[in-house]
């Protein structure tokens, strides 16, 4: 039994569970009390068993109850859901029920603040803080009993547990009365807390029996650091008045035990660091009671100073720094030479290894709480110790982080102060001080400026040295320490100035030294400060801003002695440059002289090449005016304008530059107003690079605030007419400049347009406005320049950036007409994309003009008037719509660039006063009469004409969405080519993409009042906008239909046109739905389109909700009785009762028609058409007589009218309105046909079968071609519809239910009707594909599709009859099949390549036909004597030569088409191409050689089989089908459902059945395809996968061999996919075939199991019993099959394998059936039963292929040999001997 248990004794009442316990208490008269808590013990804190125990338990609530019992549990997940329910339950529940859980939750919280799980303490500190705020005072009583184990988790190991019971702590007691509480529980909180440190352990604190031992210890562990860290918290927050006796007594008592002294040796960090956080606090409160444990807590204490775990770390140098303040006279116990100085040695030996940070800021007071005559005295401690001190710089942890040399530095620098200031400054100890300061303090700043590594360089040394210094220097006692100091440190710089450069390990760094000088003379400056930073992670490279430092004022207070060493610097570096000219030291003169340049400094420099200049160093002379000159200025003249007006060549040429430039500015501060006036005088004239006069603006742009002289500067006339000649420049001269010249221009450009204070420029204005009038200029001529590519996105991107720059800083940017001519021309750049702006140029130029737009309308109100800036904008949109949009690209960018438009507008509209409230303010922005205003104005006037071209029109007309009539009254005056037809699609989707725009960043609110606005500015509104849409729609969708070659960008546009529209459309609320169909309606008067697009809106209509439905049903119905034009079309929504009174009433009126009245016949009979597609059950049932009189009153018409019906004559020659009469008499009487309700008399079918006839003899006469009339097309179109009805209906409806048709009807229609219709239809047919010739149309397509539909049904006899010319080809002579069938193979085959889908279809069905019948026509060849007349194995069958040429033609241009795709991946065919053509034939004409294969006998197919593995068809085949089928052939019934009827006059729902509402597309058991169906984007994927499943079918074996040859990756792909998807649908299909009962076999019991995928088959005689078992693999037909035998008698064990192998080799390598190989393997034991014996090769009695018994015999063994076999082992032995006897035959 589980848990070791034995089994129960008899007799046992004792509870099997705890529901069982439970109801025995009940049963003994408790309650459903809480159970459990025993355990616990404790009074106050239980929880009584039932509410009769205890009188406070008669207040718990049941629901509490059941949460704390939870709280009981082990399971650390069960407590976490109670805890989370006790705090939902404290949210919801009253006061007084809270009051009740008190006195139960101590005890509990106790237990689960300590638990082991970390996620059960934190939720019990929630649980708790939830508590609490409910019921505050109230927890008074019971403060004691929690306080202990809360303030123990405030110093939990884990941080979310010690903060989640910090935030509980602070929910119950405010700040102010913490301390209150702390002091109320101190005695509790002190014995709980010490009781943890010296009683509790590891098995008191947790159950043993069910606490892992780690997890005990772990807890133990836990509870005391945090009862340490909670004692050093009591300590430090109760009041010193509140440190009683009682208290230290409890402390002496906890410290007089050698269990909490054991607590420093604890494994665990964790303990040892809460010991030492208490003792540090144990001294800082408590002095006097640590004072009595001195002794042993100064070795502990003291003796851990070189502990450096970061764990420790602040946890002892808090007990150290605590203990050496508090208790002086723990010296005294510890003994310095051997056990602390050591120790602190090594420490500053390694520099803390790591720990720097942390422990170096502790030296210090260290240091100053030391007795010196303990440590020896200070002139012998402190140069050991800072000896010491400095190694520690050199090691890796500090030189690597800047944290830890920034602390390390700072403490040495401390530590020397303090060591001064012990030592003194009197004469004694001068030695001692300047040993110290040359000894220690000079090697560190060397190491500083000269070691690789820059961490100590930027820590705060550097500050710290230099404050340092000054106090000494202040000091005069002092002055020649600092004199030394100075000397040496200079020398030793100075010794290292050729080192600059070098990048050696000792070199010296001029960044570094620039550092170090500022800090001297600014210890305050941030820019010195900066390294003492603590520096960022970075998670991405940021670009470093350059710091903008200040120079040092020339009241900077610098010492003599620091000054001579800034001066010797500043010189040494320029000597250094006029020697080797090299930059870096250039860079060091000018950032020194940045730094301090006074004038004896400047002065020096003069010296210095003067002094050159005489020893011919220089190549500088003096000025005229030298001995006049200031120093500055004679610097400036002999270094800066040199560099300037000089061709600085070089790789640093451009740094040099920057640095003269640097040298000049920090010259400034020491000239006189007019002598700075005349230096930027000489260098605008000296100047003569755009990069040095751009460096040069800009550092002047810096420095105006600082030096006021610099902004006089920017005004002058020099740098006027510097700047015309620069925009010149880069406005004129594209293709001669290079780019980074004109970059450098264009950037002095936008700095000046830039510069600005409070947006107000700080260059002139007329300077600002001659350089906008430039870029102007050079924006609107940029179109029309030829430019090489790339140049053009340059340009854009120059002006945009200037542009920007102008807009974004300057306010009188919106002033200046420039400004918003610039705006205009950047949007019209934006709109053109023969700029091709991408990426971040197209950027740019959006930011700029939205920029500028923005701008405009804040400060206009968004104004838009006449030549306005939004005026202008909207028509520049307006106009590229019209006559620049071509193609998708251009829309969408015409698309973004308006939306930017809009929402640049909508953003920058004043908002209100803001007094209003939200909601007043959201509604007054989104109807702002501005946007209304604006979105009039972009809307694009559409053209309003009525007339139409005359390809839409006839082909409305010939596809019966038009009567044919129509042809008569509508003239061709429209202009609908490709041009205007692009215009109107690309308008009309602007139109409503902005309309949506409209709706989703406004409310639809504000496009009702666009509309009431727009009545005012020639826009109709919204219902306009959708409705013209909807027009487009139709038109288009037409106009791709009939053209044959259409722009891809042109179809693309439709399609995203129709998708918005529709859209839109039924996402408008009801009213404006309704608006638009009424005015659809009264547009219907005018234009007779419009009553399509009526019926197109209504199906769109359809598809809304029941109550949308029937509103508009409601009005359709209105309609009706209003408006005749629109009956026909509104029709199909109507409801049920309405439709049959239009029927009723239009019957009526053909039942009334006269000679006078008969071209009203036409619209009756198409409304009745219409009626009868609607519902043609409901009509049979309520108007089945007004049916049968209106088909009578046709053939009184008919007796009446003898030239009214078109019957055997030339329809050429008829009017229009009698080939209209007749063709909706056709459309009438199909939709008649297609009603399979109607009980039609003899009669009635007998006048609708002769007037068929009679029709297709009109064709004939006719002579019906492509070029015919479109009345005459139309005619045969409607012709052809009633026959493919009539004849769907007899050969298919009729055999289903005989009762509702004549008895005699299928016998006349086989023997009378069908041979005179098809007689005349098959040459028809023949010979529009000989018209087509590869052109195509959707005239033509349509036709073909109607005739093909016909001709679909065309009865095998009537094809083996026809009476088609002759067509035999050369190749022909050696065909077996007759001349008649031959002729046909002729003409159809090739048609299966035709261009358009539909002849294709309908030849494919032709050929169909007689497919089956080819293999009866193949002759044996006569067998000659001997075996080697018998070549069964290796003789190959050709198929037919005509199907093999299309074959082998197609997939010549699949190969070309699906070659670069690999396997897997799904090739899209778009209906209409070349590739769609191709595909279609080639799987079609496989499918008729798969028909053929399989119609063939077993020998025929091993023939078939043998061709077309030698010619690897199959091979190419498969590699096609798995680029063609989709990678998921499934799909939901929608995408299998036909299309729907447009009309009377549409083509008929699929022949042939799909698969409707399947799931998978293997799943269908004809050819997915039909002629009047096919067209479809999924046809191609459709019909592979159905060639792949008959591929799979008919042949198994060629299949399996390719499979076998693929790759790996290959072969597991085709493996995977027939496995899922057809494998199951032929396993299911062969079970069932083995299960029926065609397939029975005499004597041979069969049994399938679909399921299990096995075959069981018995043969039971009186001389024999045996079964076997076929099981088929998953992947069937690619994998093994298994045959396993069940039972066998009579034949021996060898030979029943060999049957067996024979068995299994037939199904895995011969394409038959389970069936197939059970009646071989049944043959082959009958006769071994009759005694044949079996072929000694194959060792079967029964032939695999061709089932013969073995007749050849050997003469010498007198054994037989099949002949097939024999003739196999002959060839392949090369001998022409017995297998067995080896004698010769």
């Amino acid at each position: 039994m589980p848990g070791g248990k034995g089994n129960r004794t008899k007799g046992n009442v004792k509870p099997s569970s705890s529901s069982r316990a439970a109801e025995l208490l009940t049963q003994s008269g408790g309650g459903a009390g809480f159970i459990g808590f025993g355990g616990l013990g404790g009074a106050g804190a239980y929880v009584p068993a039932s509410q009769a125990f205890d009188e406070e338990d008669t207040c718990l609530d049941s629901d509490f109850r059941v949460v704390m019992r939870k709280l009981t549990k082990r399971d650390a997940t069960t407590k976490i859901k109670a805890l989370g329910e006790f705090s939902v339950l404290c949210k919801e529940k009253d006061e007084n029920t809270l009051q009740a859980v008190l006195p139960f939750w101590p005890r509990l919280f106790n237990k689960m603040a300590i638990d082991t799980d970390p996620k059960v303490r934190e939720c019990t500190q929630n649980a708790m803080a939830t508590l609490v705020s409910r019921v505050r005072r109230n927890l008074a009583p019971y403060l004691k009993n929690v306080m202990g184990a809360w303030i123990l988790s405030r110093n939990d190991t884990y941080p979310t547990v010690a903060s989640a019971a910090n935030k509980s702590f602070n929910a119950a007691f405010p700040p102010d009365k913490q301390e209150n509480a702390i002091v109320f529980c101190k005695q509790a909180v002190l014995e709980y807390l010490i009781d943890n440190l010296l009683n509790q352990t590891a098995s008191t604190l947790s159950d043993p029996k069910t606490t892992e031992k780690e997890e005990m210890e772990a807890k133990l562990m836990r509870v005391q650091c945090a009862s340490m860290m909670g004692l050093r918290q009591l300590l430090l927050a109760l009041p010193s008045a509140q440190i009683d006796d009682g208290l230290k007594g409890h402390l002496r008592a906890l410290l007089n035990d050698g269990k909490f002294w054991n607590l420093s040796k604890s494994p665990q960090l964790w303990v040892r660091s809460g010991m030492f956080w208490f003792l540090g606090g144990l001294c800082q409160v408590v002095p006097d009671v640590a004072g009595e444990f001195v002794r042993k807590m100064s070795p502990l204490v003291l003796g851990s100073v070189d502990i450096l775990e970061p764990g420790l770390t602040g946890a002892v140098w808090d007990a150290v720094l605590s203990l050496v303040k508090f208790v002086p006279a723990c010296w005294e116990n510890i003994n310095w030479q051997k056990a602390f100085w050591p120790k602190l040695k090594n420490l500053l030996e390694n520099g803390c290894q790591g720990n720097a940070a942390s422990v170096a800021p502790n030296l210090l007071p260290l240091l100053s709480c030391v007795p010196m005559e303990t440590a020896g005295g200070a002139t012998l401690f402190f140069p050991k110790l800072l000896e010491h001190f400095k190694q520690g710089f050199a090691q890796d942890s500090v030189a690597n982080s800047p944290s830890e040399s920034n602390a390390w530095a700072r403490a040495f620098v401390e530590c020397l102060q303090f060591a001064f200031r012990q030592i003194g400054t009197d004469a004694s100890s001068a030695e001692i001080l300047q040993s110290i300061l040359l000894d220690q303090m000079i090697p560190v700043v060397e190491a500083s400026l000269f070691d690789p590594k820059p961490t100590l360089s930027r820590s705060h040394l550097f500050p710290s040295v230099s404050a340092f210094l000054r106090t000494l220097e202040s000091n005069t006692k002092s002055s020649k320490l600092v004199q030394a100091f100075w000397a040496q440190l200079s020398d030793d710089i100075v010794g290292m100035f050729e080192t600059v450069g070098s990048g050696g390990k000792q070199s010296l760094r001029p960044d570094r030294l620039v550092s170090f000088i500022r800090a001297l003379l600014n210890p305050k400056d941030a820019s010195a400060l900066s390294g003492a930073k603590s520096e960022r992670v970075k998670f991405a490279e940021e670009e470093r801003k350059p710091e903008a430092r200040v120079p040092i004022s020339k009241e900077v207070e610098v010492s003599e002695v620091m000054n001579s060493f800034v001066k010797k610097m500043v010189v040494h570096s320029h000597k250094l440059y006029q020697q080797d000219r090299s930059c870096v030291h250039l860079k060091l003169f000018v950032d020194l002289a940045n730094l301090y340049f006074p004038e004896d400094i400047a002065a020096f420099v003069l010296q210095s090449l003067q002094s050159d200049k005489e020893t011919g160093a220089g190549d500088q002379t003096l000025g005229p005016r030298e001995s006049s000159q200031s120093a500055h200025s004679s610097v400036i003249d002999r270094v800066v304008l040199p560099v300037l007006g000089g061709k600085v060549e070089g790789e640093n040429a451009e740094e040099i530059v920057d640095h003269t430039i640097t040298l000049l500015f920090a010259c400034l501060p020491y000239l006189s107003e007019q002598s700075s006036t005349d230096v930027w005088d000489n260098v605008l004239q000296t100047v003569n690079s755009t990069n040095a006069l751009c460096s040069l603006i800009e550092r002047a742009l810096e420095k105006r605030k600082i030096m006021l002289q610099v902004s006089k500067w920017l005004g002058s006339p020099h740098l006027h007419s510097r700047l015309c000649g620069l925009v010149a420049m880069v406005t004129t001269q594209h293709s001669v400049k290079q780019p980074s010249e004109l970059e450098q221009g264009w950037r002095v450009i936008c700095l000046v347009l830039s510069a600005n204070d409070d947006n107000e420029p700080v260059f002139p204005s007329s300077w600002i406005v001659d350089i906008v009038s430039s870029v102007h200029k050079e924006l609107v001529t940029l179109g029309s320049r030829t430019l090489v590519p790339g140049e053009a996105q340059i340009a854009i991107q120059f002006v945009a950036r200037a542009a920007l720059t102008f807009f974004q800083n300057l306010r009188m940017s919106l002033c200046l007409s420039e400004g918003r001519d610039v705006i205009v021309a950047l949007m019209m750049a934006d709109l053109d994309t023969c700029f091709s702006t991408s990426g971040e140029a197209g950027s740019m130029l959006r930011q700029s003009w939205t920029t500028g737009l923005g701008l405009a309308v804040k400060e206009t109100g968004g104004l838009i008037q006449e030549g306005g800036m939004l005026a202008s904008a909207c028509l520049i949109v307006r106009d590229t719509v019209l006559t620049k949009t071509t193609s998708m690209e251009q829309y969408r960018k015409v698309v973004e660039v308006t939306e930017a438009l809009l929402k640049t507008t909508q953003d920058h509209l004043p908002q209100g006063d803001g007094e209003e409230d939200d909601d007043d303010d959201d509604d007054s922005e989104k109807c702002n009469p501005v946007l209304v205003a604006l979105l009039s104005e972009l809307v694009v006037p559409l053209l309003t004409s009525s007339t139409y071209s005359d390809k839409i029109v006839q082909f409305l007309c010939l596809t019966g969405q038009l009567p044919l009539t129509t042809l008569d009254y509508l003239a061709d005056q429209g202009e609908d080519n490709a041009a205007s037809m692009t215009t109107l699609v690309f308008s009309s989707i602007f139109n409503v993409q902005l309309l949506c725009y409209c709706r989703s960043e406004f409310r639809f609110e504000a496009v009702d009042a666009v509309s009431e606005k727009a009545e005012e500015s020639e826009w109709t509104g919204a219902e306009d906008v959708i409705l013209n849409a909807a027009k487009a729609v139709f038109l288009a969708n037409t106009w791709l239909t009939v053209e044959s070659k259409l722009l891809p960008d042109l179809v693309s546009a439709v399609e995203e046109l129709t998708k918005t529209t529709h859209s839109c459309f039924l996402s408008s609320p009801r009213s404006l739905q309704q608006q638009i169909m009424d005015k659809a309606f009264v547009r219907m008067t005018d234009d007779v389109m419009s009553a399509l697009v009526v019926g197109h809106l209504a199906q769109l209509l359809s598809t809304l909700g029941s109550s949308d439905a029937t509103h508009f049903q409601q009005v359709y119905s209105e309609k009706v009785d209003s408006m005749e034009n629109c009956v026909e079309v509104l029709v199909p929504y109507l409801p049920l009762w309405k439709v049959l009174e239009v029927f009723r009433l239009q019957a009526a009126v053909l039942t009334s028609i006269n000679a006078d009245t008969l071209p009203t016949a036409i619209s009756c009979l198409r409304v009745m058409g219409a009626c009868m597609t609607k519902d043609s059950s409901a009509i049979a049932t309520d108007c089945d007589d007004l049916l049968k009189v209106s088909i009578d009153s046709l053939k009184t018409m008919r007796d009446e009218h003898t030239d009214l019906f078109l019957f055997s004559c030339n329809v050429v020659e008829e009017p229009l309105w009698r080939v209209a009469f007749n063709v909706s008499a056709m459309q009438f009487l199909t939709t008649v046909a297609n009603a399979e309700s109607c009980t039609l008399t003899p009669d009635i079918w007998d006048f609708i079968l002769c007037s068929a006839v009679s029709w297709i003899e009109s064709l004939n006469s006719s002579k019906v071609s492509l070029a015919s009339p479109t009345s005459v097309q139309t005619f045969c179109m409607a012709a052809c519809q009633l026959l493919a009805s009539v004849a769907l209906t007899i050969q298919q409806r009729l055999p289903v239910n005989r009762d509702v048709y004549p008895p005699n009807l299928e016998t006349e229609w086989k023997e009378f009707f069908a041979e005179g219709i098809y007689a005349f239809l098959f040459p028809l047919f023949v010979r529009l594909l000989d018209e087509l010739k590869g052109s195509k149309t959707g005239e033509t397509e349509v036709i073909l599709r109607a005739v093909g539909s016909a001709m679909t049904q065309c009865p095998q006899d009537r094809v083996l009859a026809h009476n088609l010319p002759l067509k035999l080809m050369a190749s022909d002579d050696t065909s077996p099949l007759p001349d008649s069938i031959q002729t046909v193979l002729n003409y159809l085959c090739p048609a299966l390549t035709c261009p358009l889908a539909p002849a294709q279809v309908t030849a494919f069905t032709l050929l169909d036909r007689i497919i089956p019948l080819l293999p009866t026509y193949h002759k044996e060849p006569e067998a000659a004597e001997g075996a080697s007349s018998s070549n069964t194995d290796t003789e190959s069958r050709p198929p037919p030569a005509m199907l093999m040429k299309v074959i082998e033609d197609c997939a010549t241009a699949m190969d070309v088409v699906l070659s670069p795709v690999d396997m897997g991946t799904t090739v899209a065919m778009a209906p209409g191409t070349e590739e769609y053509q191709f595909a279609l034939g080639y799987l079609l004409a496989w499918q008729l050689m798969l028909r053929l294969f399989h119609s063939a006998g077993s020998k025929g197919r091993a023939e078939y089989a043998a061709y077309l593995k030698d010619h690897s068809n199959v091979q190419r085949l498969l590699t096609h089908l798995f680029r063609l089928m989709p990678a998921t052939p499934v799909s939901g019934p929608s995408a299998t459902s036909p299309l729907k009827s447009a009309g009377p006059g549409s083509p008929l729902k699929p022949l042939s059945p799909e698969p409707s509402g399947s799931d998978s597309w293997f799943e269908s058991s004809v050819m997915p395809l039909s002629a009047e169906g096919v067209g479809q984007r999924e046809d191609i994927q459709r019909a592979s996968c159905y060639v792949y499943l008959h591929c799979l079918e008919v042949i198994p074996v060629l299949v399996r061999q390719w499979w076998k040859d693929q790759d790996r990756k290959s072969a597991a792909y085709v493996d995977k996919f027939t496995t899922k998807y057809v494998s199951p649908q032929l396993i299911k299909s062969e079970m069932q075939s083995v299960n029926s009962s065609e397939s029975a076999i005499p004597d041979l019991l069969v049994k399938a199991n679909s399921i299990t995928r096995q075959v069981t088959a018995s043969y039971t005689t009186d001389e024999l019993k045996a079964e076997i078992q076929i099981t088929l693999p998953e992947s069937y037909p690619l994998g093994e099959i298994s045959v396993d035998a069940q039972r066998h008698a009579v034949v021996k064990q060898a030979q029943w394998e060999r049957m067996l192998l024979q068995m299994t080799i037939f199904l895995q390598h011969q394409n038959g059936t389970i069936m197939e190989g059970l009646r071989l393997w049944k043959r082959n034991i009958d006769k071994r039963i009759e005694g044949v014996e079996e072929c000694f090769i194959c060792y079967a009695v029964i032939h695999a292929s061709n089932y013969e018994l073995p007749m050849v015999p050997c003469k010498t063994c007198k054994k037989k040999f099949h002949k097939a076999c024999l003739y196999k082992w002959l060839n392949s032995s090369q001998n022409a001997t017995c297998p067995l006897c080896r004698s010769i035959f």
